[in-house]
């Protein structure tokens, strides 16, 4: 007669079962301290994984205050949010909830972005060459040996900038005059962006606010003129 024998309470446990995964779901866009004009279409994205079978998702922003419905019964990563009716100058952050035919449901918000009026007037020469002043210490843009070979020193700043290819993603301009979602250099100031490499800029400094950045994308916008 075969004896089966069992050790302690090994018979009440599932050997070898498998970890249940644990649904989660990031959102990659808008990205932090991005800005949209009123007039623009954002786009929010993102990706839901581990879930079941027929994820739903719905897109919602806020203020803080009021809660803007965007999509529901989304089953593609992204959703269009057209921003017309929106107060300007606002900070706001997206949140995507997704739910499967298991009823596994989690919500995830993404970094804070901006939604502003117009683009105002703004002087390269008045506002913002005074943000680059930390870009210029520690040897990191100045005229010895500067990083990436971009010189941002007073004298040769705009001429670096405008209309040059960045070294890390050669296929966009550090900055693309009239075009801030195309410019490196802003992705750079922000630390996050298409094919953002390595730090963000100013390294080893305090970031720029959302406020300097919405004058660096407003210069951009403007045609980023040597003005």
């Amino acid at each position: 007669m075969a004896v089966v024998c069992g050790c302690g309470d090994d018979a009440n446990v599932a050997l070898d079962a498998p970890p249940v995964p644990t649904p989660a779901v990031t959102v990659t866009a808008p990205r932090l301290n991005e800005a949209f004009y009123m007039t623009d279409v954002a786009r929010i994205e993102w990706q839901a994984v581990d879930f079941g079978a027929a994820v739903s998702c719905t897109v919602t922003a806020s203020d803080g205050t009021t809660m803007v419905p965007i999509a529901t019964g989304v089953t593609t990563g992204s959703a269009m949010w057209t921003l017309t009716a929106i107060p300007a100058a606002t900070t706001y952050s997206a949140t995507v909830t997704c739910t499967d035919a298991e009823q596994q449901t989690v919500a995830t918000a993404s970094g804070e972005f901006a939604v502003t009026g117009p683009a105002q007037a703004v002087s390269f020469a008045t506002q913002i060459l005074p943000l680059l002043t930390t870009c210029t210490g520690g040897s990191c843009h100045d005229d010895s040996g500067p990083q990436q070979g971009l010189e941002l020193s007073p004298a040769v700043a705009h001429a670096s900038l405008v209309g040059v290819a960045s070294r890390e993603c050669p296929t966009t301009q550090l900055v693309d005059p009239g075009d801030p979602h195309a410019s490196y250099f802003l992705f750079k100031l922000r630390g996050n962006g298409p094919c953002m490499t390595g730090t963000r800029m100013p390294r080893g400094a305090p970031a720029l606010t959302l406020a300097q950045l919405v004058l660096v994308r407003d210069w951009i916008t403007n045609g980023a003129p040597n003005n």
